[in-house]
């Protein structure tokens, strides 16, 4: 129980950027489509697209950090798993387990998938 509570208290200002930065591309694209006349006689084009493949790139680094934070939760939570239902603690032996553990839910993490 208390593991989860770091675990939310650690990721909650990650999830919060992660959907400021959602909030902020769709509150640029729907103001260039709202004022699409006005963005395109001014030439505003460039800046608009530069201002939201920032917002895009600020997105994908908040999705790559709650990824990150999320596959070291489920690696955990695979570790706990994993030694209740032998009703032993890890063992230093299975220390490589976890890395392999970690390794594949960072790796999923990163894909998206």
């Amino acid at each position: 129980m208390q593991a989860a509570a770091v675990y939310k208290r650690s990721t909650m200002p990650i999830f919060k950027a992660h959907g400021l930065a959602q909030s902020s591309m769709s509150d640029c694209v729907s103001e260039t489509i709202s004022a699409i006349r006005t963005v395109r006689s001014y030439g505003g084009e460039k800046r608009q697209m530069s201002a939201f493949g920032n917002q895009i790139f600020a997105y994908k680094a908040s999705g790559i950090q709650l990824g990150t934070y999320k596959s070291i939760n489920e690696s955990v939570t695979r570790v706990k798993a994993v030694s209740c239902v032998h009703q032993q603690p890890v063992i230093l032996g299975s220390f490589l387990s976890i890395i392999f553990l970690i390794f594949c839910s960072l790796s999923v993490a990163l894909l998206g998938v």
